[in-house]
């Protein structure tokens, strides 16, 4: 359970969805929860219902292998296109149109994680190109 010690230093964030943008931005526009520590009220129940499940289990394995704190950020927006969360050159070099990527711009683009989490860890002769695409 999320009450257990074990996972007494993982938090958890929760990005709003009342902001979009055409231009990346610096600071978030929208809260949903704060930084808050995990608790069985917490994870799984109502004032948590717009909580990654994936990502509360992802950090579980995190915190229990890494044995540090762990802090996870949920930022999604269901029914929304892949294309919407890809910067706009993403979406230019993968030949997916003209999106402006305006969730990405303002729900992940304040973080400046996405470097990070996607190369956190990897060797650097394995690390992909950032902004590369699947061949066709």
């Amino acid at each position: 359970a999320a009450d257990s010690p074990a996972y007494r230093s993982v938090r958890l964030f929760t990005v709003g969805k009342g902001t979009t943008s055409k231009t990346p931005l610096r600071a978030l526009g929208s809260l949903y929860h704060n930084w808050t520590a995990a608790s069985s009220a917490l994870v799984g129940g109502p004032a948590w219902k717009e909580f990654s499940a994936v990502c509360w289990l992802f950090g579980k394995e995190l915190s229990n292998e890494l044995k540090v704190p762990v802090g996870l950020i949920s930022s999604s927006w269901g029914g929304t296109q892949i294309q919407v969360w890809m910067p706009k050159a993403a979406n230019e070099a993968c030949h997916q149109g003209s999106w402006s990527g305006d969730h990405y711009n303002a729900m992940i683009a304040p973080f400046a994680v996405g470097r990070m989490a996607l190369r956190l860890g990897m060797p650097r002769s394995t690390r992909p190109a950032l902004g590369c695409c699947p061949p066709r």
